[in-house]
């Protein structure tokens, strides 16, 4: 019988959660970290308990952790395993997940590891292809969920991002995400909205682009807290999971609707959980506005992530991100990852369902016209100020003045909404 130790990684040292069994697949917290008096759950689809939970229970926070698609295959061709296999890849990749939580077999786990330097030629050789990213990840025994090419590396403060990049061994902290996709446009289109959203007044990461062969978007991470110390880098994590992991939804059903629905599910849960209640949803209702107005259909439920303190006593939404204007594409649907007054179809929404949403939620009908009034008047602004922040770029500025073209019917709704509040 294989087991998976689960642990806590906070701090510098590793508390034993619980543990994951294969014959049958099952979780179950520790005895001693149920009669601590930290503990928390790891996930809010994980409450604590002294029962083991079943496969059904487990599989939507614990492979969630995992990447989908490509990316995961890339990594289980490399372990010569199957996709499916997703205890052979938490395994292997698992030192350095999203969070604070690491997956080993060993006790205790080597939580510091260590940081090998990479040379320009090396950084460059990463991006070529995504098995080359996937043996990245591998070494680094580094899981990062999601669907695009991408890799987690350290990089020191102070230091100019196209230099200065750490191989994380062994289980030492990323402090960086850098993703890659065949789409080559589609890190200029994220960079862009990262960069709007934030200005517009939406919490996102810090953010940068440049190019090793390709175009490579560089994202700081939320989960991390970066320090230097007599000269070392030093990294501590804080924990996360995503609306998905917390309501035991299955990474294959991120599209899944919620009852009564998915927006009125989680203003609940964040009224119920959130340290700061109203500005979440206020925030909640700022991400849900720009994915509508940029034409972000991939808005899913794994899309959505909480991020917690360091104690786990205290949560609030995490800042946005993964936006990207997937409407451009023809072979992406126009189908928005989560229902809007009972609709999908983004081109079927109008202001009357924004009403509807913002009522579903809680927020007031003034603080909608008051954001729409917000976005309609810079939004052009906006992602012109992101396209300036690289003149070394010239398809940033094409770019964005044709997502500005290509969102002025969802402008023309978001405006009536100003108009009328």
């Amino acid at each position: 019988m294989r087991k998976l130790n689960v642990w806590r990684i906070g701090d510098e040292n590793a508390h034993l959660v619980g543990e994951i069994i294969d014959r049958p697949i099952a979780f179950r917290y520790s005895a001693s970290y149920l009669e601590s008096s930290g503990a928390h759950a790891i996930s809010l689809s994980l409450p604590l308990r002294d029962d083991p939970f079943s496969e059904e229970e487990l599989v939507p926070y614990f492979n969630g952790l995992l990447p989908e698609n490509e990316t995961r295959t890339a990594i289980a061709n490399a372990l010569r395993t199957t996709p499916d296999d997703f205890l052979t890849i938490l395994l292997h990749c698992g030192r350095e997940i999203i969070g604070d939580v690491a997956i080993t077999e060993e006790e205790p786990p080597i939580v510091s590891g260590s940081y090998v330097p990479l040379s320009s030629e090396e950084f460059r050789h990463m991006f070529e292809d995504l098995s080359s990213l996937a043996k990245s990840n591998q070494e680094s025994r580094l899981s990062l969920a999601g669907s695009q090419g991408k890799t987690g590396l350290a990089h020191l403060p102070g230091n100019r991002l196209d230099e200065g990049w750490f191989q994380p061994v062994g289980g030492a902290a990323s402090t960086h995400v850098l993703k890659v996709c065949s789409l080559e446009d589609i890190p200029y289109l994220e960079y862009l909205c990262l960069k709007a959203a934030r200005s517009m007044g939406i919490r996102t990461p810090d953010v940068e682009l440049f190019s090793a062969g390709r175009p490579i978007l560089c994202i700081e991470r939320f989960d991390r807290v970066c320090r230097m110390d007599n000269g070392d880098l030093r990294v501590s994590r804080l924990h996360q999971e995503d609306i998905a992991q917390a309501f035991g939804i299955a990474p294959q059903a991120k599209y899944s609707e919620l009852s009564p629905t998915t927006a009125s599910a989680i203003a609940a849960l964040l009224r119920q959980k959130s340290k700061r209640p109203v500005k979440d949803l206020s925030e909640f209702l700022k991400i849900s506005l720009f994915n509508y107005l940029v034409g972000n259909c991939d808005n899913h439920l794994k899309n959505i992530s909480l991020l917690y303190g360091k104690t786990w006593k205290e949560l609030e939404l995490a800042p946005a991100y993964d936006l990207v204007p997937t409407t451009r594409y023809e072979r992406f649907s126009t189908r928005m990852g989560m229902d809007i007054n009972g609709k999908r179809e983004i081109g079927e929404i109008d202001a009357s369902d924004w009403i509807a949403f913002a009522n579903d939620i809680g927020v007031h009908a003034d603080e909608l016209g008051a954001q729409c009034k917000t976005f309609v008047e810079n939004v052009v602004p906006a992602f012109s100020a992101a396209a300036r922040s690289h003149p070394d770029i010239p398809e940033l500025g094409w770019l964005a003045d044709s997502l500005c073209e290509e969102m002025h019917a969802r402008w023309k709704v978001l405006e009536s909404l100003a108009n009328n509040h």
